[in-house]
């Protein structure tokens, strides 16, 4: 079983019945797939059908851009998600060597932080 919300698990039926007919299932994982700059987020379950398939199923429809695969966009995702983080950690590594730069410039509009401060 998924911790999947009671709404999710709705949508999940509706995705279910619209694309493998009224069949049963057994949702055994789910995952959040985040898309940065979109105002909403899927969710991406795996689920054990009746004839013992096991498939992944947007509990939401989310398409598939350019024709890709679940599994191809969850990799997909996974690039965007590395990039994102290399991206994140390098602003911060550059707030952080500013930050030093100013105190060391003695720079009047940047407040340096506690702990930041050069002995004289």
């Amino acid at each position: 079983m998924t911790d999947l919300d009671l709404s999710q698990l709705r949508l999940l039926g509706d995705e279910i019945r619209d694309r493998y007919g009224d069949v049963s299932y057994e949702p055994l994982a789910a995952v959040s797939v985040l898309w940065s700059g979109w105002e909403c987020d899927s969710v991406a379950t795996l689920v054990r059908l009746s004839d013992g398939r096991r498939e992944i199923v947007f509990v939401d429809g989310t398409g598939m851009p350019g024709g890709l695969g679940p599994e191809a966009l969850l990799e997909e995702r996974i690039v965007a998600y590395e990039t994102a983080i290399r991206k994140t950690r390098a602003f911060l590594d550059r707030l952080q060597a500013e930050r030093a730069l100013a105190v060391l410039d003695r720079s009047p509009d940047v407040s340096p932080d506690a702990g930041d401060e050069v002995p004289e």
